[in-house]
């Protein structure tokens, strides 16, 4: 049986992706797994509390998600490029870096 934090990742998640599919534009991300992992990157952990913060944290302040790209993007050494709101333009610069991120903190 999943923990209530896990539960509540799970929501959040659901929330996170539904919004993001009904209001493009408003964060740069758009499916589970990159909400998850910025999530991740941000909470320095892949434990269940402090990322389910961190989910709660891009539900009420959608805004941070692209203020958490552009220090990812900053601390990779990627420099800030444009983020794009469009996956078909390509794959978004922010993407590589944080899985190559995530791959570091492992």
């Amino acid at each position: 049986m999943p923990s209530p934090e896990a539960r509540r990742i799970q929501h959040l998640l659901t929330q996170l992706t539904t919004r993001a599919v009904r209001c493009p534009g408003l964060t740069p991300l758009r499916e589970a797994d990159d909400f998850l992992a910025l999530a991740r990157w941000h909470a320095g952990t892949r434990e269940d509390g402090p990322v389910a913060t961190a989910l709660e944290c891009l539900w009420r302040h959608p805004e941070e998600a692209s203020c958490w790209i552009n220090r990812l993007l900053l601390q990779s050494g990627a420099g800030t490029g444009p983020i794009l709101f469009n996956s078909s333009e390509g794959e978004p610069a922010w993407k590589p870096a944080l899985a190559a991120a995530l791959r570091r903190a492992a």
